[in-house]
């Protein structure tokens, strides 16, 4: 039998460059790899005495407090406890496992505590992203709470008891990952995967020697054990546009879906083929994602998925396999523009998309992470054009440190007028121009011979050079940071009338709005928008959906208020900043006033993912988000309990040329733009009443 040794660590900070350990915890396990247990032997856990700053919320994140560390044992006084404890079980651990165990060696490594040498290191977290995509998140809480993992703690065959029961300490983790690792096995074993898939989780990700998967049968068919729940070929459609008539789009969970359930055997056996590519591991586990969803869904186990991608490239490239699957489902029959809807799906958003119509893009970092992915395919091309692909990402690098000081405050936006720029901005025309010509230079060679997801990545890489060669530097542009890449934008004309010549040129028009008409009309007059699209309009509202408050207490006795509001109700206040000033000011009053399990707050809890996580897993109190982020909040497929929902601050909208030209047209410019604002906070609050049947209650600023 093998045995692991499982480690996790709390730690002061996410780099060893800036941060200490303050706890570590050891587990040795004996798998069982016939009957795929897992029986813990022996386990070591020691806090650390905190030899730096101490920060307030590593005791939110943990319940470590600074008292606790002050008690601790010093540093060489752990490690050498550790040693000895660890030391008989030196030669019997051929494998370190843990839940982004990358994280915790970074930090052991730096500080030079003893591990078994030459062990084989096992991650949780990446074969949980390729096996557990029915979940919305991977994080080590979402999977003990949804694969109900805490029974494995109380098993008898163990030789030791785990003490602690909560997050975030180190024992407690650790423990979480054994019973992750042994679920995992008997997910794998459970599931009708075929032998590549078995033979890359093995050879690239778990390591472990399990006869039993390498000799599975490398013929395994997909049987669809719920026919009837497999999405049926339909003869109509309904398509997303924009106010210019252009097809948005379609989100990725919508396309993920009908992949899923339509992929025929054929073609979901070419797909796992390519797990044995020379491709990078990161591609690979996107693919092998993707994969296991499919399987998933047609054999009736789960209906909705998410692949769990960790950068851009990884989006991207799994937009790449989806254009390849879609090339591969039926085909609508009979399909023409009669039995097409197209959908126009909030015209208030015209507010805040306009500046879109004025403008064309050039998307320079989509064009760089091609490039990134076109390197990690390993293809067996030239020294000439890696060459050329090296050159042009060290000049994306190079322009973005030029410009990091110059953009705008508050937002990563720069103006670019080379007739004009200041002596210390030269470096940015300088950066620019390297960069775009190295960028136009770039030649590939498309070949028939190529693999289809390598033909589609090399294709789109000569559509967008292609398109970037119409672009001169020598002219004014606007330069953006938008969901970290670099995005060119050149002005262009736009006339309110090209709405209108749009519009009515398309067949089966419906426009839906979540304004009341009453408060429609305003806009409708000022797009210039004929009586005859009236028809058309859907209003999915027949009120406004917000409701003016005041309130005359201190920001500490509004807090205390919601909350009791939220338990009394057993379910959540929803708290939602309109600007960034507001945002920080909240979150620190939360912190401050509240005890730290009363409120989740974007950042202090964790990423966006985190808080919808903890959420979504039966949180009680106050939720703080900003508005922008409704949106993802609003795409989750299980909405949490919700008692009320504050906007707090008038969320921003920029007034572009578009509007400035009505203002001044309008003879008065300060109410033409009070009434934009206005009707921002209506459409936000209406799409918010719609979704969740709740009246947004607004506050516009903090109480004192």
């Amino acid at each position: 039998m093998s045995k692991i040794l499982f480690i996790d660590c709390e730690t002061t900070d996410v780099t060893p460059l800036s941060g200490q350990i303050i706890e570590l915890a050891g587990v040795v396990v004996e798998v069982d790899l016939v009957n795929l247990n897992l029986k813990v032997l022996d386990q070591f856990t020691t806090l650390v005495k905190n030899r730096g700053t101490w920060d307030e919320r590593i005791q939110r994140l943990t319940g470590i407090t600074e008292l606790d560390l002050q008690k601790a044992p010093a540093l060489m006084v752990c490690q050498e406890q550790w040693a000895n404890w660890l030391e008989p079980w030196l030669a019997e651990c051929g494998f370190i496992c843990g839940h982004s165990v990358d994280f915790d060696l970074r930090f052991l490594q730096a500080e030079s505590w003893l591990l078994p040498d030459a062990a084989k290191v096992i991650d949780t977290l990446p074969i949980s992203k390729v096996l557990f995509t029915y979940l919305s998140a991977v994080n080590l809480e979402t999977l003990v709470a949804k694969l109900d993992l805490t029974n494995f703690f109380t098993r008898s065959e163990h030789l030791v008891q785990l003490q602690f029961t909560a997050a975030h300490r180190a024992v407690y983790d650790t423990w979480c990952a054994v019973a992750l690792l042994e679920k995992i096995l008997r997910t794998l074993a459970s599931q009708p995967f075929h032998q590549v898939f078995y033979q890359f989780i093995i050879r690239e990700l778990l390591f472990l020697p399990i006869q039993f998967y390498s000799s599975r049968p490398a013929d395994t068919q997909i049987t669809a054990t719920k026919n009837s729940e497999l999405e049926p070929v339909v003869n109509q459609t309904v398509v997303k546009i924009n106010l210019l008539g252009q097809v948005l789009p379609e989100p990725i969970s919508e396309r993920l879906e009908r992949v899923c359930s339509q992929l025929n055997q054929s073609a979901v056996t070419t797909l796992v083929s390519w797990l044995s590519e020379s491709w990078d591991s990161s591609l690979k586990l996107a693919l092998a994602g993707l994969y296991t969803s499919i399987i998933y869904r047609q054999s009736g186990c789960c209906r909705h998925f998410k692949i769990h991608t960790h950068t851009l490239a990884d989006r991207i490239f799994v937009d790449c396999l989806l254009t390849w699957a879609e090339r591969q489902l039926p085909r609508l029959a009979n399909l023409d523009n009669s039995q097409t809807v197209a959908v126009v799906d909030r015209l208030e958003s015209v507010l805040w998309q306009v500046k879109y119509f004025l403008e064309e893009t050039y998307d320079i970092g989509e064009l760089i992470y091609l490039l990134e992915i076109y390197q990690q395919l390993n293809l067996p091309e030239t020294v000439d054009i890696q060459q050329q692909i090296t050159k042009i990402l060290a000049s994306y690098d190079f322009f973005l440190l030029s410009i990091e000081p110059f953009w705008a405050l508050n937002r990563y936006e720069y103006s670019y007028k080379p007739w004009q720029m200041l002596a210390e901005e030269k470096i940015i025309q300088q950066k620019l121009t390297t960069l775009i010509e190295n960028l136009q230079a770039l030649n590939l060679e498309v070949r028939t011979a190529h693999h289809p997801v390598e033909l589609e990545i090399l294709q789109r890489i000569q559509q967008r050079v292609a398109k970037l060669r119409t672009l001169s530097w020598q002219q004014e542009l606007v330069l953006r940071l938008e969901q970290q890449r670099l995005v060119i934008a050149k002005p262009t004309q736009f006339t309110v009338t090209e709405i209108t010549q749009a519009l009515t040129r398309v067949p089966n028009l419906q426009i839906y709005t979540y304004l009341p008409w009453t408060e429609l009309t305003w806009l409708w007059d000022w797009l210039a928008l004929p009586d005859s699209l009236k028809s058309q309009v859907v209003c999915h509202l027949s009120e406004t959906g917000l409701v003016q408050q005041q309130f005359s207490g201190s920001l500490s006795e509004f807090l205390q208020q919601e909350l009791d509001l939220a338990v009394a109700e057993q379910s959540t206040v929803l708290l939602l900043t309109g600007n960034q000033r507001v945002f920080k000011k909240l979150q620190k009053a939360l912190i401050e006033e509240l005890p730290a399990s009363s409120y989740l707050s974007l950042g202090e809890d964790g990423s966006l993912l985190k808080v919808m996580s903890k959420w979504q897993r039966g949180f009680l109190g106050l939720v703080h988000l900003r508005l922008s982020d409704v949106g993802f909040w609003l795409g989750q497929k299980d909405l949490p309990k919700l008692v009320k929902i504050w906007l707090i601050a008038e969320p921003g909208l920029t007034i572009n040329r578009f509007w400035q030209q009505l203002a001044e047209a309008s003879g008065q410019r300060q109410e033409f733009v009070q009434q934009l604002q206005r009707l921002n906070l209506l459409a936000q609050a209406g799409w918010l009443l719609a979704k969740t049947n709740l009246k947004v209650n607004y506050l516009s600023d903090l109480p004192q």
